[in-house]
């Protein structure tokens, strides 16, 4: 055993470990629990183990477990959450559509199709026989687009 530069004092590095043995070593984790890639790699880490690229080894390892990969997070970062912005009126838009309502007249309109403009907060909505592509389109607000 070797210690490694960038490492703690106490840390070791396997000299020249052969294949079959970081195998041994990575299954050995992986046996441990499905806890994913990076616990498999701190296991090893803290159990004063460590060689090249053993985390990528780890990686392969979990690619075949389904359990694993539940543990694997792909992506990490803050990104809160932040409110919808628009300098110029009809800038952006929000179009919806909600049904099926009870139509109180005879004329069968059952659907509603809303457009709100988020810089002004202006609503307009209007009646829809259907949901259909052909109906929402000939839609009257759809024209001021």
């Amino acid at each position: 055993m070797l210690p490694c530069a960038g490492m703690s004092s106490g840390a070791m590095v396997l000299s020249d470990p052969s294949v079959p043995e970081r195998a041994s070593l990575v299954q050995r984790a992986y046996l441990s629990g499905h806890f994913g890639a990076t616990a498999m790699f701190k296991s090893l880490y803290l159990s004063r183990v460590s060689w090249p690229h053993m985390l990528d080894e780890c990686r392969l390892e979990c690619l075949e477990c389904t359990q694993c990969q539940r543990f694997t997070i792909g992506k990490h970062g803050y990104h809160p959450i932040k409110s919808i912005h628009a300098d110029l009126t009809m800038d952006h838009i929000a179009i919806d559509s909600a049904g099926s309502l009870t139509p109180s007249t005879g004329d069968a309109h059952v659907y509603l199709s809303v457009m709100a403009d988020v810089a002004t907060r202006f609503v307009l909505s209007r009646t829809l026989p259907s949901k259909e592509t052909a109906n929402a389109a000939a839609s009257p607000f759809l024209s001021l687009l």
